[in-house]
């Protein structure tokens, strides 16, 4: 392993073959050999030589075949087994350490002593903490350790809370006065004193900490929400938290913004006072949080106890809203549907008291819900065939190219699903039903349905091979990474051996525990 501060190891130069065909050459760069061959270094039993003048001089030429090479992905050019997911080894967090040092200092310094041990310490303790860290993840800790130190990062300085103060009045006065701006003396003045104030209090406060903290006090003055709910400042908050709630609310449900009325005002803030008195340490963000919930729920009829008209808007909303998804268009209910569903609502709420309207409303909707998609009287029939022929035409569209229904094969077979689910889970509603058929059949299509035991993990190998690689190494979807029967044997009997740990194990959780197992493994190559 080269260690830093010394060259690049050289690349000699492939010799060529001799050829009479002075045409089928192509001029390329000695830098383009060197990123092509360059990364093979590694994996050679012996360092490679110095580059000579001659060798430099034979690099500028190419071969047909080195040139099509350029332009194709790197081949592994090492296994990627298993055995890469054990703790990381003093050896290889030290060339996780080299290699942070360089992509922080880019060779323009050499790391001391006491940096390498420093840094193998810190490196050490993250080991500890996670004995599953990939070296990938330890690269990166390092390098932001790295930068954080050479950039005093870990010192609040002086400079530093000016510089905090400068982006937090910037950033808020792009947000919340329409352009960035730099702070006045008075305001310089008092975020120096509040951040003084705040490393008095919190000693051990990191400089992120406490860029949080001015960004978090500039942003709530900034927004009125600096003081608490009473006082002639409270006051002030407490009106521009419903000014701000009914605008955005009355924008969403009713049209068009627009200010609160002297009696919604006079109603919210009575909520205000009721809800700082039963919670004496919330805060004004919280009590902002707290009227927008409210106002909103009030506009959409879910705010108080269910009354008829409540009710009939949560009929109205119901119907209108399946109709537009099941059925391709929106109207209202009918004067039959009114009356069902009243009926519907009034027997949900004798059963349930305690109902609110929000819980109401949910009902209904399910209820308008699974009528309309057929799964409202239960498991039987024609219902039950259509939930099936439904799953399976998703399926089959996502997941085999086409819609199509059910066989009579997948008829019987998911028949006998639900009449099982059905026995094991007696209170399962339609719905509920309907979702566990759907997600098995799913399953089923994809392979990864029925128990781990008989999972096919040669697929599930080839699969996650084929993702790792294609989503870390921008392996061609095309041309995917097919892994070695070394790697298939290894990767097989990893699966095994977590499901001996774990029975639970669905198949489909095997085939994540092989695609997470596989991209660690190759974050630590």
């Amino acid at each position: 392993m080269s260690k830093i501060g010394e060259g690049r190891p050289g690349v000699s130069a492939p010799k060529q073959q001799p050829t009479n065909d002075k045409a089928a050459t192509k001029t390329v760069s000695a830098q383009q050999l060197a990123n092509l061959f360059g990364s093979l270094t590694s994996a050679s039993a012996s360092p490679a030589k110095p580059v000579t003048a001659t060798s430099a001089k034979q690099a500028m030429v190419a071969t047909p075949a080195m040139t099509a090479a350029l332009a194709q992905p790197m081949a592994a050019t090492r296994e990627v087994l298993p055995n890469l997911l054990a703790p990381l080894t003093d050896p290889k967090m030290n060339e996780c350490f080299d290699k942070a040092f360089n992509e922080v200092y880019q060779g323009t310094k050499l790391p001391s002593g006491k940096e390498r041990t420093e840094m193998l310490a810190f490196a050490t303790k993250l080991r500890e903490k996670q004995p599953d860290i990939t070296a990938a993840d330890l690269r990166e800790a390092l390098v932001g350790e790295l930068r954080k130190r050479r950039d005093g990062g870990d010192v609040v300085t002086p400079a530093k809370i000016q510089k905090y103060v400068e982006e937090a009045v910037s950033w808020t006065a792009t947000c919340y006065e329409g352009g960035a701006r730099s702070p006045t003396p008075s305001e310089m003045a008092e975020w120096t004193a509040f951040a003084n104030q705040q490393m008095k209090d919190n000693p051990e406060m990191t400089p992120d900490q406490l860029s949080a903290a001015i960004m978090d006090a500039v942003r709530d003055k900034a927004t009125g929400m600096s003081s608490g709910g009473s006082g002639a400042k409270g006051k002030v908050n407490v009106d521009k938290f419903i000014q701000d709630a009914v605008s955005w609310s009355s924008n969403v449900y009713q049209g068009g913004s627009r200010s609160a009325t002297a009696a919604e005002l006079q109603k919210w803030r009575a909520f205000a006072d009721k809800t700082m008195a039963d919670n004496p340490d919330m805060t004004p963000s919280q009590l902002s949080a707290a009227i927008m919930d409210a106002v909103r729920d009030d506009m959409t009829g879910v705010g108080g106890p269910p009354s008829q008209a409540n009710v009939d808007k949560f009929i109205n909303d119901a119907v209108s809203w399946a109709a537009k998804v099941y059925q391709g268009t929106d109207r209202g209910a009918t004067s039959g549907e009114l009356q069902k569903w009243r009926a519907f609502a009034d027997k949900t709420l004798a059963d349930n008291p305690d109902m609110t309207s929000a819980q109401l409303q949910a009902a209904i909707q399910d209820a308008v819900r699974d009528e309309v998609t057929g799964v409202s009287s239960g498991s039987g029939g024609a219902n039950l065939d259509k939930i099936i022929n439904d799953a399976v035409s998703w399926a089959a569209k996502v997941y085999q190219g086409g819609e199509r229904g059910a066989t009579p094969a997948e008829l019987t077979k998911w028949k006998e699903f639900a009449k099982k689910k059905l026995e094991d889970n007696p209170g399962m509603t339609p719905s509920q039903l309907s979702s566990a058929i759907q997600d098995a059949v799913r399953d089923d299509m994809r392979g990864v349905g029925g128990p781990a035991e008989s999972a096919p993990l040669e697929r599930f190998v080839k699969d996650a091979f084929k993702w790792v690689f294609e989503l870390y190494m921008n392996q061609p979807t095309d041309k995917p990474r097919e892994p070695t029967a070394r790697e298939i044997r290894d990767w097989s009997n990893y699966a095994k051996e977590q499901l001996k740990k774990n029975p639970d194990l669905t198949a489909e959780d095997l085939q994540s525990v092989i695609q997470d197992g596989l991209r660690r493994a190759l974050g630590n190559m």
